[in-house]
């Protein structure tokens, strides 16, 4: 009686230190700027966090903490987002419908298809936009020259 005793508080006990969230670990190539802590996002809601990361010969394990009742599938994709504005976060994308069964993730599952993205700096969109602008001004500037050509053409052969 005793040992069921001791049994059950510690079940109890460990259940409670878990707080009901539940545990994934995702493979990726790399993982700059992310750290213990940084969150997981589906679909842009944070559901999860970071609770570990461990290096391996040619990759990086993530151990991550999701809420509980989250559905992860073997066709989940996770991605590392780094952008200028934010802190970087993992965005999990085609999450299943909690009714589909056929290849959910068990908790403590691994998936292992983590890809790694950056999004492009203020200072690169910034070229990028001046760039167009010029390209479009050049553009214009040769359309005006050729129509004052027509013009002129036209005006030759009166």
């Amino acid at each position: 009686m005793k040992k069921l005793f001791v049994f059950i508080l510690l079940s109890s006990f460990l259940a409670a230190c878990n707080n009901g969230r539940q545990k994934y670990t995702i493979i990726f190539n790399r993982v700059d700027n992310i750290n213990k802590g940084s969150e997981i996002k589906i679909r842009g809601v944070v559901s999860g966090k970071v609770i570990r990361m461990k290096l391996l010969d040619d990759s990086v394990a993530v151990t991550v903490s999701m809420k509980k009742g989250t559905i992860i599938s073997s066709a989940t994709s996770a991605t590392i987002i780094v952008s200028p504005i934010g802190s970087p976060y993992i965005s999990l994308e085609d999450v299943m419908p909690v009714n589909w069964a056929s290849r959910v993730l068990a908790v403590g599952d691994t998936l292992r298809n983590g890809m790694y993205s950056e999004r492009k700096l203020l200072d690169e969109l910034v070229s990028d936009s001046v760039k167009n602008k010029q390209i479009i001004h050049a553009l214009d500037t040769i359309t005006n020259v050729l129509q004052e050509l027509i013009k002129a053409k036209d005006s030759l052969s009166n």
